[in-house]
């Protein structure tokens, strides 16, 4: 596995902290040996099928056209796969994804839809912006984002200002 294991408490308080501020950050959830051996196969990705005009942002999200990307990283990538759908994280994302009526799968694990699994190359950042489907109030909602940053980020480096 990639990743680390993420404790019950641990857990919790990440739950509480998106709650609360609406993100929480998990330190060092992949191992440093992992990390380069991604940052690795995501410079060959790009290289190989990523593409600058494919998907061409528009709008707001214009300014990351000049970055390299490879959108849907999943279907070229079994370790990014595996990191999408595997882990601890997912009982986090469950916390505010799951659909309590669907009674097919059991209710401590996940049952909600991967959209999208895409890497950026960031030279560039985005302005603050929301990235919801469908915005409700409360803490009920349709999508979240992670991310799974492979070097050190602050507001300057980023992926949004």
């Amino acid at each position: 596995m990639l990743t680390r294991k993420i404790c019950g408490d641990e857990i919790k308080y990440f739950i509480e902290e998106i709650k609360e501020k609406g993100f929480c950050v998990i330190k060092k959830y992949l191992a440093e040996k992992h990390v380069k051996f991604l940052i690795n196969e995501a410079l060959f990705l790009i290289e190989q099928k990523g593409s600058n005009e494919e998907g061409t942002p528009l709008g707001l999200q214009s300014t990351i056209k000049i970055d390299k990307r490879l959108n849907t990283v999943i279907q070229y990538s079994k370790d990014y796969l595996e990191i999408s759908t595997t882990g601890d994280h997912l009982k986090i994302y469950s916390e505010f994804l799951n659909d309590p009526f669907y009674g097919l799968i059991p209710s401590n694990d996940p049952n909600f839809i991967l959209a999208q699994a895409n890497l950026r190359q960031a030279t560039s950042r985005l302005a603050f912006h929301v990235d919801s489907r469908l915005v409700t109030p409360g803490y009920n909602t349709w999508s979240m984002q992670g991310i799974i940053a492979l070097s050190r980020k602050n507001n300057l480096t980023g992926g949004l200002r």
